[in-house]
């Protein structure tokens, strides 16, 4: 089977002239228009708030049951991890927004990974990738039987 070949030089989105790679691996909307690399990073990627790689804005969604980082105290909640419950759990008012704290539930401090990432965080929360939420649920059972295990300790003191 031939290869497909581009014959679109612009990008469909933003007019740009697409260079030699966009050309050779076109990239397409969802109309099937040829879009420059930039516009479908815009539209389409995303940066996991974690470990920082580019991955489909579809992965980075928060579904109920999907962890989520904040890196910074907002209203009453502390930094860590948290899982969202149900939906919505952000508010957004006319001037400001708030969490709606009855629909996440904590679930364990800020690894390393994600205590480096708060140091250059623009926004006091993030979402992670299906990698980082497989680490950060691996951190978080890790921790757990931690807590689970000192206390033991103690009570036997």
């Amino acid at each position: 089977m031939a290869a497909k070949i581009c014959t679109a030089k612009n990008c469909a989105s933003c007019g740009h002239e697409l260079d030699r790679d966009e050309l050779e691996y076109p990239r397409q909307d969802e109309d099937g228009d040829v879009i420059c690399t930039g516009c479908y990073r815009e539209k389409y990627e995303g940066t996991c708030d974690r470990c920082l790689e580019i991955v489909e804005k579809t992965e980075l969604a928060m579904n109920p049951g999907e962890t989520f980082a904040l890196f910074e105290p907002v209203d009453d909640l502390g930094r860590g991890f948290y899982r969202a419950l149900r939906w919505p759990i952000y508010m957004n008012g006319y001037v400001c927004g708030y969490i709606v704290e009855r629909n996440i539930q904590y679930v364990g401090q800020l690894d390393s990974k994600a205590a480096q990432a708060a140091k250059e965080a623009w926004t006091p929360g993030g979402c992670l990738c299906c990698a980082c939420r497989d680490e950060v649920e691996l951190h978080v059972r890790r921790y757990r039987r931690q807590r689970r295990r000192r206390q033991r300790k103690g009570s036997r003191a």
